[in-house]
């Protein structure tokens, strides 16, 4: 650098008086400024004009809606700040938004005159108070709070820069553009914020008490996007940790998005939700895993009401009342009047199942149907079954075809379930049948089986089943063919008790019964109905065909209009047994079956009434009666009993044969009545009648009757035999050979505990028989031929007397015999304990007489009377003594009498005469 170069310094110009008075105000100025910019920031900003307020305030009314605040501040920036603001409904003046600071930032903008504009949003710690006529719970609430907004105008509406708040169990945040609604026609009056706030009110409150208030952790971020045609997008996502419904639901671990579009100017929207559940549950009878559900939100107006959704629900594995199933699959649909309608499908045991289900979401009722060919063995046996009444334990070998309907009330309760189900083998409460076909219907007061139709082997029933839940009363019918032993499972003792006289051989008897009681109380336990069978057993007796009606209680059992067939006849009758108080059997019968098949089936009773009784062929039999169980060996003084007996044909009482019989007896206060017994005996024809009293004061005995006609020789074998079971056979057959008729009459009477107080006269007669035959008169012609009358045998051929019982003793006084060449009187008396002789015999040689009839004993004691002697006859029938008056010329073995065995007398003999 040059010198010429540099250019010399000019010195400094002082200040004008002007410009140092411009400086100093200048800064007096800034200073001011500052001062006064400290004394802002000190005060917390201007007091807002009382005009800027008071219009805000006119503004808000003019919409419905009245600002309360603390304090109001103006700041230099152009933000106005509101403390502890609240703007609520006029209409409602509980339903209000609180918060604790309001900061809005205002701008001058000259148009047409200098306005204030808004130029953004600033809201802390607010939150919504909802009044109960606004809310679904009838409470007053506060659904959302902790709210914190950010946000401010744009060219086409608003702008939120974030918006987050709580809402029970939820936390979510938002962010977004919102478009400034359009301008609405001049015939339609703009919505006023009051209505939007009443409307936004109802529709948080609903979604919370639905929803928000149930979650656990819930967390949900959502923003908004500005689409063509003034629409709105709305994208969310969400999770929550659990989910929890008054309706019983219950969701853990769900995750979601959903993507919707808002229609403006109306609160039309459409779209669709997507969500993950981990595990489902519905109380303790449903549970989904690993779901997956898809919301379809059609065409809807956002009114108050929840808005009406398309739904599909995938579930890997479904469980309902503990039975595993899988292949869920369910898609339906809800209106906006909480009402759902959806249809399901899944895979239970191994088997389709379908279903229908018509719902009230916000009454907590509806309709659930399902149909298919699942195997419902273990719903059934569910707990929540067995403690709403559900009796029967039911399992099936192969998934039956399945239809039920099931009706909830109020708040999700069952109130009615209908169910028909047709299946092949299965077991119900312990009953196997190869098919069944039941129908029933559920309340929570009956269960009612009103259709039930079982098939198993060769028998088939159609019946019903009613059961009272609350008092435990029940009333089961059927009608068709069964096996009553199959059923037993499903009764008490008391049915097997029923059918225990009966055993089924032949095919499976048809009957209709109708039975009701009450469970736990055989008491009340009533059975009534009709039965017919083939080819069975009653208490052990082969029948081929029997009919009745029947009832029966926990104490009787009556049967009418029974009838009976076996081969050889038939039997009629009524029957009623009962065992309360004392045991007793009423009966009226008639029949021509054999004895002993019809006393078994009127019990032991008869049986021992008829134990004596053998027919060659079955007898016309009719009683009627009511007998009780004996009094030791007697019967029952209230037992009474009417029979009537007849048969033409050979039969044996107590071993006694007869050729005929006609029987009328009468059992009343223990006295047996017989009025008359009529038949055939040896030949002969027999009449009688007998009294047997059995009372413990009497205990008597009375016979009367009489015999004509009989074979005696026969007829007296045949009562020795049955006398005197061990009597030789050859002395039986010298009886036989005796021949001859005999009449005989008896009329007695005495006291069953002593037999030596029976007494009465009686009347034999014996005509054309071979006497002399008679051992104990072959001893007589044997001393007789030791007399000078040199007699070698008795040729007798006719007996008559009369005779007296007296007790220990059967006396004689008016015997008399007769034949070719003697004719005899006797009198006397024979012991009937040790079987002694005591007669005096007269004998009238080669003199004929008429032969008296005597008793058929008197065969064994007949006396020799003497023409020109009197013979006393003593000893016994084994070893009789025979004494002449005249000393005999010799002795002969039989009918000696030795010094060594004295005499057996009872009393001397009567003489003859008078």
């Amino acid at each position: 650098m040059n010198a010429s170069s540099v250019t010399p310094a000019r010195p400094a110009r002082k200040p004008s008086l002007t410009g140092r008075i411009a400086r100093t105000v200048l800064q007096a100025i800034l200073i001011l400024l500052l001062l006064a910019q400290l004394y802002v920031w000190r005060q917390g900003g201007l007091p807002i004009p009382a005009f800027a307020v008071g219009i805000l305030e006119e503004h808000l009314q003019e919409q419905g809606l009245r600002l309360e605040y603390a304090k109001a501040k103006l700041h230099p920036t152009g933000r106005a700040v509101l403390t502890s603001p609240r703007i609520e409904s006029l209409t409602y003046p509980s339903l209000a938004v609180s918060a604790e600071r309001l900061a809005v930032r205002f701008s001058l903008q000259r148009q047409e005159k200098t306005i204030l504009r808004l130029d953004s949003l600033a809201l802390d710690d607010a939150k919504l108070l909802c009044p109960a006529e606004l809310t679904a719970s009838g409470n007053r609430e506060t659904p959302i709070r902790d709210l914190h907004l950010r946000a401010g105008p744009t060219e086409q509406g608003w702008k939120i820069h974030s918006l987050s708040f709580q809402a029970d169990g939820i936390k979510a945040t938002f962010s977004g553009d919102l478009p400034s609604p359009p301008p609405r026609p001049p015939d339609v009056e703009p919505v006023s914020w009051e209505t939007g706030l009443i409307n936004a009110a109802k529709i948080i409150s609903l979604a919370g008490s639905e929803a928000f208030q149930h979650l656990e952790h819930g967390w949900l971020q959502a923003r908004t996007v500005l689409l063509p045609e003034d629409r709105i997008g709305i994208q969310a996502a969400f999770s929550a940790d659990a989910f929890h419904h008054r309706a019983g639901i219950r969701l853990d671990r769900t995750a979601g998005r959903a993507e919707f579009t808002l229609d403006p100017p109306e609160p039309d929207a459409t779209g669709r939700l997507y969500l993950e559940v981990k595990n489902a549950f519905y109380r303790d009878e449903g549970h989904l895993e690993n779901a997956r559900v898809r919301l379809d939100l059609p065409p809807a107006v956002l009114n108050g009401t929840l808005p009406a959704v398309a739904l599909g629900i995938t579930a890997e594995r479904v469980s309902v009342l503990g039975e595993p199933a899988t292949n869920f699959l369910l898609e339906g649909n809800t209106s906006e009047d909480h009402l759902a309608g959806l249809e399901w499908h899944l895979t239970l045991g191994d088997g389709p199942l379908r279903g229908k289900a018509n719902l009230d979401w916000k009454r907590g009722q509806g309709v659930v149907s399902a149909n298919g060919n699942a195997n419902p063995t273990s719903v059934l046996r569910n707990p929540v079954l067995r403690e709403s009444g559900f009796r029967f334990d039911v399992s099936f070998s192969e998934p039956p075809e399945t239809e039920a309907t099931l009706r909830f009330g109020p708040d999700w309760e069952p109130v009615e379930a209908d169910m028909e189900v047709r299946a092949g083998a299965c077991l119900i409460d312990g009953v196997a049948m190869d098919s069944a076909r039941v129908a029933a219907r559920w309340t929570p007061d009956v269960f009612d089986v009103h259709t039930m139709i079982l098939q198993y082997g060769d028998f088939r029933v159609a019946g019903s089943y009613w059961n009272d839940l609350t008092n435990r009363d029940y009333r089961f019918h059927y009608r068709g063919t069964v096996r009553p032993g199959h059923l037993s499972p499903w009764f008490e003792s008391w049915w097997d008790n029923l059918w225990e006289p009966f055993t089924f051989n032949g095919p499976p008897p048809a009957a209709g019964i109708d039975i009701s009681g009450r469970w736990g109380d055989n008491d009340r336990i009533l059975v009534r109905g009709w039965g017919s069978g083939r080819d069975l057993h009653l208490r052990g007796v082969p029948v081929d065909q029997l009919e009745a009606r029947y009832e029966a209680g926990a104490t009787w059992a009556s049967v009418t209009d029974a009838r009976l067939e076996r081969p050889e006849g038939s039997a009629e009758g009524r029957f009623r047994y009962e065992r309360e108080g004392l045991e007793n059997l009423s009966f009226a019968f008639s029949s021509n079956l054999e004895v002993q098949a019809t006393a078994r089936l009127l019990g032991a009773e008869a049986e021992n009434l008829t134990a004596h009784f053998q027919f060659e062929s079955p007898p016309e039999v009719s009683g009627e009666g009511r007998l009780f169980p004996p009094e030791g060996n007697r019967p029952h003084p209230d037992s009474t009993l009417t029979l009537h007996g007849r048969t033409e044909n050979p039969l044996s009482v107590w071993d006694l044969p007869l050729e005929a019989l006609h029987l009328d007896l009468n059992l009343e206060n223990s006295i047996f009545t017989v009025n008359s017994i009529r038949g055939g005996f040896s030949g002969g024809e027999f009449d009688a009648a007998l009294i047997l009293d059995l009372r413990e004061s009497e205990n008597r005995l009375a016979v009367r009757g009489q015999l004509l006609d009989a074979e005696f020789g026969e007829g007296t074998a045949t009562l020795v035999r049955r006398i005197a079971p061990d009597t030789e056979a050859e002395s039986i057959e010298n009886l036989r050979n005796l021949g001859g008729r005999t009449d005989f009459e008896l009329d007695i009477e005495g006291d069953l505990r002593d037999s030596a107080s029976f007494e009465g006269p009686g009347k034999i007669h014996i005509t054309r028989a071979e006497l002399g035959r008679i051992r104990l008169l072959g001893l007589l012609s044997r001393l007789l031929d030791l007399t000078p009358l040199r007699f070698t045998s008795l040729q007798l051929n006719e007996l008559e007397s009369t005779f007296e019982l007296q007790g220990e003793k059967i006396h004689f006084p008016d015997m008399r015999l007769s034949g070719a060449n003697v004719r005899m009187e006797a009198r006397g008396d024979y012991f009937l304990e040790d079987r002694d002789l005591d007669f005096r015999v007269k004998l009238f040689p080669l003199r004929e007489s008429p032969l008296p009839l005597v008793s058929t004993v008197i065969g064994r004691i007949l006396e020799p009377l003497g023409h020109i002697m009197e013979v006393s006859l003593t000893g016994t029938l084994e070893d009789p003594l025979w004494r002449l008056p005249i000393d005999p010329r010799r002795a002969f073995d039989e009918g000696e009498e030795s010094p060594d065995r004295p005499r057996r007398t009872h009393g001397p003999a009567q003489p003859f005469g008078n």
